[in-house]
């Protein structure tokens, strides 16, 4: 007996295979020379900031189990971010692992996107040995084919549940994996098509809401991205060997858009891959924790640097965030993951300049300062300003307030959207995550590779300073 399908999409459905079709001519027929230079330059910026991230979230408690599991597989076929080959899906799934590890990497097209497409193409291009610039297009693509189709799940979702539904997650982020592999290795359309139905089958279930709920998260955060980066490799290699995988995942009342926990699906974001390029809501962060906190410990630091404020004249803290999950006001007591979760111990790092930015979460027990400093914070609501409008949350909105009362004054500060960094600051935050591992002159050096990526006869050159 068939069941009856009681929720229905809000447009029609287009024709059974034509997603996958779609997104086989975009990745089939992608060339870096024809795409615009600013999307040319956002693919550098992203491999960029990931490639440092995944450094730095090497030697996290995480970082380091990732490293050491891949370490155990052979044959030696790519780079861990912490040095020393291993098999390319070890090598996708450590170093996603240690690029989100800090939660540092950047948020978007829709969700962790870089941190899966990077790491993933530079572990297939070192082993197959490929040029810079198809690596760059590779990443380009993943992103663009991961993101649009997150962000057809998840938008309307949003909107539809007028905040964040009770069932969210990633499982999109395969997608950000299987592309960068597919075009690395060459796969035809009717091959792309059978990868993208194989991943569609293998992403992981959305836990996102289950893992925000406890003060102190597993290592795999709110979905085990290291582990989809693994699967879209995999699934890439079978559909090469003629595997086959469902082409018409994505269509209809029961496709992908139901089974990966979405409420609709808008089928406008997959009618033209390389379109708007979503390159808009994409946001690198200035501070390693969830995204939408970031404008928290934006305000507590402005007021420190506006008014030279010094820890120790601190008395009271009242944060403000427009999002506060009873999991976040612990104090950060417990693992690394509950330092990550706990946004009064990642204020007091900010407000500290706290460095190297892998001492946040290393799970060490915090400095005096720092403890005296998260027992000073209290949390109240967030109160709009006058005239504020509210957006969503994919044009970078993210209101906060911080009051900061000293021994002499009180001090305020209010932001509302998240900070579009430039690449002088893009390259701030690499050297700050590479030199304490690596080194200032090779931080320098990888800076200035990735950014005349195209011209690199190997990618594998780059991963070469790793060791």
């Amino acid at each position: 007996m068939t069941q009856t399908v009681t929720q229905r999409l809000s447009t029609p459905s287009p024709a059974p295979g034509s997603t996958t079709a779609r997104i086989a001519d975009y990745v089939a027929d992608f060339r870096l020379a024809a795409q615009p230079a600013n999307v040319v330059r956002f693919g550098k910026h992203v491999l960029l900031d990931t490639l440092g991230c995944a450094i730095a979230g090497a030697v996290t408690p995480s970082g380091r189990a990732a490293i050491a599991l891949a370490r155990t597989s052979a044959p030696p076929e790519a780079r861990t971010a912490a040095g020393g080959r291993v098999a390319v899906q070890r090598a996708a799934l450590a170093n996603v692992i240690c690029a989100n590890a800090l939660d540092f990497e950047s948020v978007g097209p829709e969700g962790h996107m870089g941190a899966v497409a990077v790491p993933v193409a530079l572990a297939v291009a070192e082993w197959q040995d490929c040029a810079g610039d198809a690596l760059l297009a590779a990443t380009i693509a993943g992103l663009e084919v991961g993101g649009r189709i997150g962000a057809a799940f998840r938008r309307p979702s949003s909107v539809a549940a007028g905040g964040m539904p009770l069932v969210r997650g990633t499982p999109h982020a395969i997608f950000a994996a299987t592309i960068p592999a597919a075009k690395l290795l060459g796969l035809d359309r009717d091959a792309i098509r059978n990868a993208v139905g194989i991943a569609a089958y293998s992403a992981h279930l959305p836990t996102l809401r289950q893992a925000m709920t406890l003060l102190d998260p597993p290592m795999t955060k709110y979905d085990h991205v290291g582990g989809m980066a693994q699967s879209g490799v995999d699934a890439a290699r079978l559909a090469q060997l003629g595997f086959t995988g469902d082409v018409a995942a994505f269509e209809g009342e029961v496709g992908m858009w139901r089974f990966s926990g979405a409420l609709d699906c808008d089928w406008s974001m997959l009618a033209a891959f390389g379109g708007d390029w979503l390159i808009a809501p994409t946001f690198f962060k200035p501070f390693p924790c969830i995204l939408y906190e970031n404008n928290v410990l934006r305000a507590a630091r402005q007021i420190v640097e506006e008014h030279g404020v010094r820890p120790e004249q601190i008395e009271a803290i009242v944060l403000h965030p427009d999002r506060l999950a009873d999991s976040q006001q612990g104090d950060g007591s417990g693992s690394s993951m509950a330092q990550w979760r706990s946004l009064r111990h990642n204020v007091a790092h900010a407000i500290c300049g706290t460095r190297p930015f892998s001492a946040w979460q290393n799970g060490d027990p915090p400095s005096p300062q720092i403890r005296r400093l998260i027992e000073r914070m209290s949390f109240e609501p967030y109160v709009p300003a006058a005239g504020e409008a509210p957006a969503t949350y994919w044009e970078g909105y993210s209101p906060a307030s911080v009051t900061i009362r000293t021994i002499d004054a009180t001090y305020e500060a209010r932001i509302t959207h998240l900070k579009l960094l430039t690449e002088e600051e893009l390259i701030a935050k690499f050297v700050a995550n590479v030199a304490p591992v690596l080194g200032d002159a090779t931080a320098g050096a990888m800076v200035q590779m990735v950014l005349e990526i195209e011209n690199l006869p190997r990618a594998a050159l780059l991963l070469e300073k790793l060791g």
